[in-house]
């Protein structure tokens, strides 16, 4: 197999790729969440509170926190 039948057969198996340009401006959709600002999911706030629940529970456990922070 030569170098140009190797070239063919690679166009014959991918198709050019169109020079195809966004539909619309994503930078404004990022701004949007940029400024928008942190947001606190039900899950968060569940884990945070099983945290400060074992805690209190196991006050030895805040040196092993400790260590993982």
């Amino acid at each position: 197999m030569t170098d140009e039948d190797l070239r063919l057969l690679l166009r014959s198996v991918q198709p050019p790729i169109d020079d195809r340009t966004p539909t619309r401006d994503l930078w404004p959709r990022v701004m949007e969440r940029i400024d928008g600002g942190p947001t606190v999911s039900a899950v968060d706030v569940g884990m945070a509170a099983l945290v400060a629940i074992v805690l209190a529970a196991y006050p030895k456990l805040l040196w092993l926190l400790a260590y993982h922070l």
